[in-house]
């Protein structure tokens, strides 16, 4: 996840529940509160980093996608904003990983405490030093294979089972966002989209 490393988030406004909502200026990435990720009724409430935009006229599954599935989350009743530094649970590609996220403030506003608030927030976490599974991704060197159904070059790594490749709907479902992907798995190159093949991103 070190994608996420150093984002600005952007205040976009209230949802339903009365928290703010942000936006990343840099991509296609939102932090926003969550009252069940899945619309089940028994969810935990909770601050989400997702790459899907929060319908903001909802309380639950601001996603809309039936399911828990996001970068990180940090459980809390605390509506008005993420803390400032807390430990965050963040999937790292095969289990959650507990992170200590930082959102450094960039703007005025001031708590009742007298501390600087921002409506504006960097995002700061170590992703690529946390996420040990992922570790055998550091330095690797990725050569051109061909190009996939839909235009775009491939690439595997020289010296491990590794792709890079772009996919306008990784789940297969067409609600996704189109993204490159690093996967163990090779991508089809007949596929418009799911190139991988597996129903899931």
């Amino acid at each position: 996840k070190d994608f996420l490393e150093g984002l600005t988030f952007v205040e976009q406004g209230y949802t339903a529940s009365g928290a703010r909502y942000f936006a990343s200026v840099e991509a296609e990435q939102y932090i926003y509160y969550d009252y069940d990720c899945n619309g089940g009724g028994n969810g935990k409430r909770r601050w989400i980093i997702d790459e899907n935009n929060p319908d903001p006229t909802v309380v639950e599954d601001l996603d809309q996608d039936g399911g828990c599935n996001y970068h990180a989350r940090y459980d809390s009743d605390d509506t008005y904003a993420p803390a400032r530094a807390g430990v965050w649970q963040v999937w790292c590609g095969v289990e959650w990983t507990d992170i200590v996220l930082h959102l450094d403030l960039l703007s005025n506003y001031t708590y009742d405490d007298g501390m600087d608030q921002s409506n504006d927030l960097k995002l700061r976490g170590y992703f690529a030093k946390t996420c040990q599974k992922k570790e055998y991704l550091n330095n690797l060197q990725f050569e051109f294979q061909g190009v996939t159904a839909n235009g775009a070059p491939y690439y595997k790594s020289l010296t491990s089972p590794v792709y890079m490749y772009y996919d306008a709907h990784c789940a297969g479902d067409l609600s996704g966002s189109a993204r490159w992907i690093i996967d163990d798995d090779r991508p089809s190159l007949s596929a418009p989209y799911d190139l991988d093949g597996d129903g899931n991103c």
